[in-house]
């Protein structure tokens, strides 16, 4: 990968991790528009801290150099259920959750090669074999 789309997938990581923060906070202390959101899901409406526990969890992991890619992988996943949620059960507009889906699949598609490898790579073992 060029130095310049190393350097831009890295500022859309930051980006997407102060987006998912940013998500969470709102989850975790009642934001009434997301609260709403939630309560659409009727019994389901507890999903709203897991939620915020795993955004916050992905956004550590999209700076961590080690767990970017699945990182990225895990909460594409998550903003796919966030689009359905929008499109399917809680109305209101899907677009910025769509925008957060393609980005983090941008980040993905950029760090897919590291998904691929294994954590162990390049390590050494006790008898100082490469793993």
């Amino acid at each position: 990968m060029s130095r310049p789309a190393a350097v831009a997938l890295w500022v859309l990581q930051v980006v997407l991790a102060l987006v998912f923060v940013g998500s969470a906070f709102g989850k975790l202390t009642g934001d009434p528009a997301i609260v709403a959101v939630f309560d659409a899901l009727g019994p389901l409406a507890w999903l709203r801290y897991p939620v915020a526990v795993a955004e916050i969890v992905g956004a550590v992991g999209l700076l961590v150099p080690a767990t970017t890619a699945l990182a990225a992988a895990a909460l594409t996943l998550l903003m796919l259920g966030a689009v359905s949620v929008h499109l399917f059960v809680a109305g209101g507009s899907v677009v910025p959750a769509l925008v957060v889906l393609v980005l983090c699949a941008v980040t993905l598609v950029g760090r897919r090669k590291d998904l691929l490898r294994p954590v162990t790579a390049g390590r050494t073992g006790p008898a100082g074999e490469r793993s």
